[in-house]
Parts: C-alpha cells; structure tokens; sequence
C-alpha cells in the first residue's frame, strides 16, 4: 500500500498546497480519502483521474469536500472521458447527499452536479467497506459536525489510520492500535 499525500493544510491551503486530501493506492485499487480545496489539482499530478476507483470522504466541512465539484465537472466535461465515462463510487458520511446538492446550487452548478459524475452512498460508520483489496472501516471522533476517522487496511499487507479533524478520543487510540502509519 501507498500513500501520497496530496493535501494537509488547515481550513485554508496554504500558498501552493491543498486542504484534506490522501492518495491510498494498493496494485489495482485507488482511494482518494477526503477532496478538500486545491487536492484536485494534485491528484491530477500524481495519477490519471479517471482511473481512481473511490473518494471516502471523513466528514461534511468544507475544508474536506469543497475541490469533488471540480472533480465532478472533469468527469462530466472533459473531452478526454472514456466513451464509457468513468464513475468513481463516492463514499461519505449520512447527510452527504444534502450537504453536496447545497454545495453544487451554491457554486452555480446544478444541485445533482456531484451525483451525476459520482456513485454518492452514504455510508454507516459502524459497518466497513470493501474497495478493490482495501477494507475501510470508520471509528466516529468528537468535532464540530459528525466525523470518522477512517482505518485502511490492504489485502497485501498494511494498514494505514487517518484521524481526521478530532479532539482527545479514547476510542481513536484503540481505533488506531497496530497501524503501521497514523
């Protein structure tokens, strides 16, 4: 498993960076975790954008999910899509769905502007996902809008813990026990 690094600022990139935004890739498979302001672009620099199979997103600020409307405008407008366009499946937390529909009206874009180039599930952060030979599992963390950290864990071995934004967590610290990066 790899991990690269597209993003790590605060609610506001710093000059030539980007907010929340984590490349996981392992052989076949490819998560974008979180797709804050200005992780877009770097994504695009590290990896062809229609290839990337997922976005897991920890939580609904801003900082976290502002850069899948431009995302979503490549996979809906690029003249470079596949005949069969790509789909990435879009894996965030409940009351995404809501929350991206205000976004997109809010950027003058059509409220269904993330849906239409994302396969949008609301995931239950007591239940894992499988991607590809990644397992992603959510541990609930206290912040100011409901928010996971989330666990990646390879079929071929590793297994990476993202904290997310949180205060002092007990359950984090048994979430995160024998990662083997935090």
């Amino acid at each position: 498993m790899r991990i690269t690094v597209l993003g790590k600022s605060p609610a506001w990139p710093d000059a030539g960076g980007a907010c929340s935004g984590y490349l996981i890739e392992d052989e076949s498979t490819s998560v974008l975790l979180d797709c804050g302001s200005g992780v877009f672009p770097k994504l695009r620099s590290s990896m062809d954008y229609v290839d990337l199979d997922a976005v897991v997103i920890t939580h609904l600020h801003a900082d976290h999910v502002l850069d899948l409307i431009p995302f979503a405008s490549a996979l809906a407008y690029s003249p470079r899509q596949q005949q069969t366009p790509a789909r990435p499946s879009l894996h965030a937390p409940p009351g995404a769905r809501e929350k991206l529909r205000a976004i997109g009206s809010g950027s003058g874009m059509a409220p269904e502007h993330v849906e239409r180039s994302f396969a949008l599930r609301e995931y239950d952060p007591g239940e894992a996902l499988a991607i590809g030979q990644l397992k992603v599992r959510f541990c609930p963390v206290p912040h100011f809008v409901p928010t996971n950290a989330v666990q990646v864990t390879s079929a071929t071995g590793g297994r990476f813990t993202f904290s997310a934004d949180t205060g002092p967590s007990e359950s984090l610290v048994e979430f995160a026990r024998d990662s083997d990066l935090l």
